[in-house]
């Protein structure tokens, strides 16, 4: 078994082996060891994703499913209206894999919490470090409020807000209120349509945040980007599967772009973006790929970019 380590974390993070011991804190008890897949699993793994990809009737993205995310964020709902509150119970239903993407190879966790237990770790630190500036952080799509539990102990004087259209995410921001220092506020918000903007209200001390739900997207963008560039956040800060940083020349990347493209995942947007920036709309802060991921994809992208006033 290997083990990711401080050094391996910095280098993913493209930071300092000093600015990660700062954050780790908690997450050092949290074993995230791994091994290489063997030749033969590694074959059988390959096989399953052509499976996948091949499948007819795989849910795509680019519309509004009531049936997915609906109900997906319900049974959440459920579980802490039946629970005593623990954060643990605000974590998707999506991180269940064991094999890995890591840094170009197919990985066998240790065990199934390795790739929420790294994605906590990863979040905390990136967070952390762009975000520390601004008073008011909205997350757009912000489904179980997984990420705003993690900001409320990051920065707990900030003003909160969850954003969704569905009205599960937001009766499961009530309860995490219930359980935190300050309130964190929740409204509904359709990020394909803009329902609901008139609520919302931007200024340059705004951070705006999106993990795992720009994806959902599709190329049905340019909506929720023109209204960030006219609304001028101070910061606009992604945590998306990023099409465009994959390399098109590794077989690896090829698997992981027809999954992205099967799911209809976000298309286009960075390129928008630097376009955007050419024009001398906006300024692109920073763009990462992380070289992590689960079975079939990285979603573990980073793009932060802000409007110029």
């Amino acid at each position: 078994m290997e083990s990711i380590k401080t050094q391996d974390i910095a280098n993913i993070l493209g930071s300092n082996v000093q600015n990660v011991d700062i954050q780790l804190d908690k997450f050092s008890t949290f074993a995230l060891d791994y091994r290489l897949l063997t030749e033969v699993e590694e074959k059988k793994t390959i096989s399953k994703i052509h499976g996948q990809l091949e499948q007819p009737g795989l849910t795509v993205s680019g519309k509004n499913d009531p049936t997915r995310w609906e109900v997906g964020w319900e049974e959440i709902l459920q579980s802490l209206e039946e629970k005593p509150f623990r954060p643990e119970l605000l974590r998707p239903q999506y991180f269940k894999y064991d094999i890995l993407r890591l840094q170009n190879k197919f990985i066998k966790a240790s065990n199934i919490d390795f790739e929420y237990n790294f994605f906590s770790l990863l979040r905390k630190i990136i967070l952390k470090k762009f975000l520390s500036p601004y008073s008011q952080i909205i997350e757009f799509g912000c489904g179980t409020g997984g990420n705003l539990y993690a900001l409320r102990n990051l920065f707990p004087k900030a003003s909160l807000t969850g954003c969704d259209w569905t009205k599960s995410s937001l009766k499961i921001l009530d309860i995490i209120s219930q359980n935190v220092c300050k309130k964190i506020e929740g409204k509904r918000f359709n990020m394909l349509t803009l329902e609901g903007n008139e609520n919302i209200k931007l200024n340059q001390d705004t951070a705006i945040i999106t993990i795992h739900s720009m994806e959902q997207l599709g190329s049905s963008f340019l909506p929720i980007l023109d209204y960030l560039v006219s609304q001028k956040p101070g910061l606009v800060f992604h945590l998306e599967p990023i099409l465009e940083l994959y390399d098109s020349e590794n077989p690896f990347d090829t698997l992981a772009i027809k999954y992205h493209k099967k799911k209809n995942y976000l298309n286009g947007y960075l390129p928008t973006l630097e376009e955007l920036e050419q024009k001398k709309y906006i300024q692109i802060i920073e763009k990462r790929r992380f070289y992590f991921g689960n079975l079939f994809e990285e979603q573990y992208s980073l793009v932060i970019w802000k409007p110029k006033r």
